[in-house]
């Protein structure tokens, strides 16, 4: 794939982001993205992560499988067969999957998922509960709020 000049130029004087993160309002002329460089490699991570099928950050697939197939592991949790906590082994990122629908193979779908915030050891439990999960912009939401759940991305069907 051909990029442009500016492209070439922001890849070269920015750091490589490690997740998925959604940009509000995503710079796309060339003086815009010269003033807001990271933003724009932050773009160009999230089109390379979506055309590549690498989850991470806010990019999720639709099942658990996706993941542990592409450097997750599960990690257990006792008791609840609806939730499942992925941790990603390059960066450490962990994510909860909530699932209460079944469908018809007797799987469990996702209805969302949570980007959890690791916990700072300088907050205590009362503070950590207010920056507990990450919303899909990468930052910090509490516990329980609507914000912090992640809609998984369904694959899209192809055409025979």
């Amino acid at each position: 794939m051909k990029r442009s000049l500016i492209d070439r130029v922001i890849y070269a004087i920015t750091k490589k982001p490690n997740h998925y993160i959604e940009v509000k309002n995503p710079p796309k002329t060339v003086s815009e993205k010269l003033s807001r460089p990271q933003d724009a490699r932050q773009v160009q991570y999230n089109e390379w992560s979506r055309r590549h099928q690498v989850f991470s950050g806010s990019y999720l697939p639709y099942q658990a499988k996706d993941l542990i197939n592409n450097g997750w592991d599960e990690k257990s949790l006792s008791k609840n067969k609806y939730e499942t906590e992925l941790v990603r082994r390059s960066t450490g990122q962990h994510v909860l999957r909530h699932g209460r629908h079944i469908n018809k193979n007797g799987e469990i779908e996702p209805t969302h998922y949570h980007w959890k915030n690791k916990k700072d050891p300088k907050l205590s439990k009362k503070q950590h509960q207010n920056v507990y999960y990450f919303d899909k912009y990468g930052n910090t939401c509490p516990r329980g709020s609507e914000e912090s759940h992640l809609k998984p991305k369904k694959k899209r069907k192809t055409k025979k």
